[in-house]
């Protein structure tokens, strides 16, 4: 990282710029979110009433008003770092991708979050499993990952391939001559297609 912090120090104003190195391998697993403390605004404090001197020691500490960083880097992603995202905890099926992006990561005083570029994949796969079906499809270069703003809304268009060699009888029996039947007994290679498009969660 090279970053500058300057400004109030209750509220710096963070820049520069993050690498994201060719040895990182970073995973994010999607859980479901439970119960949590939204707001500790109004958690209740038990004291001693006839602790005298901590009532004297809340009524004379200073009231701060709160004021909140800015920050804006550049964010570099090298070619060979892996990021994973884990979809569904309980069976693992999640993907994994490699690729380069110049992508700019914002946070505003109001606390929301932005990250925008395009992340171009490489490399990686997506392994689905359905049932007891597990299947790791390989990413195509050319797919993308676009961040316009909500890192929760990235926009996904991957294309990834399972390659299988399987004898297709069965889907072409009807529609080939008996002769040729024989031909689609034996394994052939098929690439299936996995596509997925839309937001990325």
């Amino acid at each position: 990282s090279n970053l500058s912090i300057n400004g109030d120090i209750m509220a710096p104003d963070v820049g520069g710029s993050i690498t994201i190195h060719d040895s990182t391998k970073f995973t994010y697993v999607m859980l479901d979110t439970g119960p949590g403390l939204v707001d500790h605004t109004g958690v209740v404090k038990f004291y001693d009433s006839r602790d005298t001197l901590y009532l004297q020691r809340e009524a004379e500490k200073p009231r701060r008003v709160a004021r909140s960083s800015s920050v804006n880097v550049n964010v570099d992603i090298q070619k060979h770092a892996r990021l994973g995202m884990v979809v569904d905890p309980g069976t693992g099926e999640g993907l994994e991708v490699k690729g380069t992006a110049n992508l700019n990561a914002f946070i505003n005083p109001d606390g929301s979050i932005g990250l925008t570029g395009v992340y171009e994949l490489e490399d990686g796969f997506y392994e689905l499993k359905f049932n007891f079906l597990t299947r790791k499809f390989v990413i195509q270069k050319g797919s993308t990952i676009t961040l316009s703003g909500d890192p929760m809304d990235a926009e996904a268009s991957i294309v990834a391939i399972y390659k299988a060699d399987i004898a297709p009888y069965d889907l072409v029996e009807k529609q080939v001559s008996q002769e040729d039947l024989n031909f689609y007994k034996q394994r052939i290679p098929f690439h299936v297609l996995l596509k997925i498009d839309g937001k990325a969660l």
